[in-house]
């Protein structure tokens, strides 16, 4: 995912949570199982965080489109807007400052 995003990629929360499920970096995860890529990003020790970006269609007409080249970015959140999903904050917290580094509860259990 790091690579794509060097080349100016952008993930939507439903990416994020689509690769959560499909497993991506579970050869990271608690004895090579899956977990929350929105809130350990990398794994154990990783220093990555997700940034969050605010993009407004152009056209109402196109409410919904999967093509980011159909929204503007906009550089004030509106007062309305309410962050999702709820691991939000987690989600700004490089792993290696989360508590145990980011490692499973279960972790030397």
């Amino acid at each position: 995912m790091m690579r794509r995003t060097d080349k100016g990629v952008v993930y939507r929360l439903e990416d994020i949570d689509q690769a959560t499920r499909a497993g991506v970096n579970k050869s990271f995860g608690h004895k090579g199982e899956s977990y929350d890529l929105f809130k350990y990003k990398g794994g154990v020790f990783c220093g990555h965080v997700w940034q969050e970006e605010l993009y407004r269609l152009k056209d109402k007409t196109e409410k919904g489109s999967k093509y980011i080249s159909k929204y503007d970015e906009t550089n004030t959140i509106p007062s309305s807007y309410r962050p999702r999903p709820l691991g939000n904050k987690e989600s700004k917290i490089a792993p290696r400052y989360m508590d145990d580094n980011g490692h499973h509860p279960n972790y030397n259990k």
